[in-house]
């Protein structure tokens, strides 16, 4: 079983085209998205219709529980007040831009998915096992 993941497309349909057309060249079995369709970029309606379209499995990232459920950060782990700043006008922006339709898509994302092939489960989160915006770096 052949899979493709894919994730923090953020907005970018220009990228998710060419990933798209790259993954159909691979002979894949399976396509899954581990989240954050939406933010920073300017096209989240058309990167939802993308995925929607190529029914592509997909699960929640921080972000997208961001813009559906209407909060006002993305939980994002800025360390810089500038970024955190940038990261504020994006969520404005994208939650703007966003139809109601596409909102209630991102709010009723499911927060995982699971899959078992040949006896091996996978397990697909966005984040960690505990929290969507949990950032799991090599020396923490």
């Amino acid at each position: 079983m052949k899979i493709a993941v894919i994730s923090d497309i953020h907005s970018n349909i220009y990228a998710l085209d060419k990933v798209i057309e790259d993954i159909k060249l691979k002979n894949v079995d399976m396509v899954v998205c581990t989240g954050d369709l939406v933010g920073y970029g300017t096209r989240p309606n058309e990167v939802i219709h993308k995925i929607k379209e190529e029914k592509i499995v997909t699960i929640m990232g921080n972000y997208d529980d961001a813009i559906g459920n209407l909060k006002i950060v993305c939980g994002c782990d800025y360390k810089d007040p500038k970024d955190a700043q940038k990261a504020g006008l994006s969520m404005q922006f994208t939650s703007y831009e966003t139809t109601d339709e596409n909102k209630v898509y991102l709010r009723n994302l499911p927060k995982e998915a699971t899959f078992t092939f040949n006896n091996k489960t996978i397990r697909f989160v966005h984040g960690s096992t505990r929290v969507i915006n949990e950032y799991l770096k090599e020396n923490s």
